[in-house]
């Protein structure tokens, strides 16, 4: 008892400073873009067209983002992760009862919404007597991640909810991949004619703009002056190495002034190691009201939201979370008033 005395009271601070300042979190408690904190930790660069060869990235014409980690004491290089967005999609299966039956249920959808989706269906088989079969559908948004996709997915699980054996929707959906820079002003040289000329066109650069750096050659195998050891598919790499102290900025801006004099990129590596990031929420096996995401709701659950309305940094919400504890005016994102549902639950010893 004392424990829900003390609970409406902060509830009720909650809730009136709600009223003040429309305290709320977005639908499904996502905040950022989805993309794993090792990347998003990093700077963003917003200029980096000039950096790459295009042709040679991964889906070079659809990414939008770069980030850049850079080095620290152990490693000595700088990491760019370029990104790439990707549409939302709902992926929901049901028991196969022929092609007909499959359209049928895909018209309804169109007929919920006017997203223009792609549609891809499969049916899956399993073993057994008899064999069972699953039809598979997943419905593609168009564009990138749009918070109106978060509503339509709600929907279109209210209305297939009771037919479908799994439904998932999947929001934020992006690709990246690294690209390592050994040094911001490092550039490849083969040993030959051309290779010279890159080189004097180079030093004549450094020369010509009265800049304060060294210029220091290394062959392939050699230590540079920071301990790395150089390990490269050209013969030599050429280092423009400012004797000033550089910021980030100011060094990437020098790299970009000396590509526009020049035409000549740093020397860098892209593996290909794409990788994948998204929110996924299993609408389907979905514990309304769990926000803290143990497998039952409970009064833990209204606290949980309470802490998290309250400081949401400190104490956050899992998409999926977000997506349990919306029980009051589903769709609204988590308010105060998904507390006191869950407490009025809890209450009347319905949870």
């Amino acid at each position: 008892m004392k424990k829900n005395k003390l609970l409406s009271a902060v509830l009720s601070a909650v809730m009136s400073v709600s009223a003040v300042t429309g305290l709320t979190a977005n639908a499904f408690g996502i905040s950022d873009n989805g993309l794993p904190e090792y990347i998003t930790s990093g700077k963003e660069v917003e200029d980096f067209d000039w950096l790459f060869d295009l042709n040679e990235l991964y889906d070079y014409d659809n990414y939008d983002a770069v980030y850049c980690q850079e080095p620290d004491n152990k490693n000595n290089i700088w990491t760019f992760y370029t990104v790439s967005s990707r549409a939302d999609y709902i992926f929901f299966a049901f028991p196969e009862q022929g092609n007909d039956y499959c359209e049928a249920v895909i018209e309804e959808v169109k007929n919920l919404t006017e997203e223009e989706f792609q549609v891809y269906k499969t049916v899956m088989h399993f073993a057994g007597e008899p064999e069972y079969k699953m039809q598979q559908v997943t419905l593609t948004f168009s564009g990138g991640h749009k918070p109106e996709n978060d509503k339509t997915a709600q929907q279109i699980h209210e209305l297939l909810k009771d037919r479908t054996e799994s439904f998932e929707y999947h929001s934020n959906v992006n690709s990246f991949n690294p690209t390592y820079c050994h040094y911001l002003t490092a550039y490849p040289l083969y040993d030959n004619e051309s290779g010279r000329q890159k080189e004097e066109i180079l030093r004549n650069y450094v020369q010509n703009s009265g800049l304060n750096a060294d210029i220091i050659k290394y062959s392939a195998g050699d230590m540079d002056f920071r301990g790395v050891t150089m390990e490269t598919g050209y013969d030599n790499t050429l280092y423009i190495v400012p004797n000033d102290t550089y910021s980030f900025e100011e060094h990437f801006n020098l790299a970009k002034d000396i590509y526009l004099q020049t035409g000549f990129r740093p020397s860098t590596i892209t593996p290909e190691d794409i990788s994948d990031s998204e929110i996924v929420i299993d609408m389907q096996n979905s514990v309304k009201g769990d926000a803290n995401e143990d497998g039952r709701t409970s009064i833990s659950d209204a606290v949980k939201i309470l802490q998290n309305l309250a400081n949401a940094e400190k104490y956050p919400l899992t998409a999926q979370g977000a997506y349990n504890a919306d029980i009051h005016n589903t769709g609204d994102g988590v308010t105060g008033m998904d507390a006191a549902e869950i407490q009025k639950l809890d209450s009347e010893n319905k949870l």
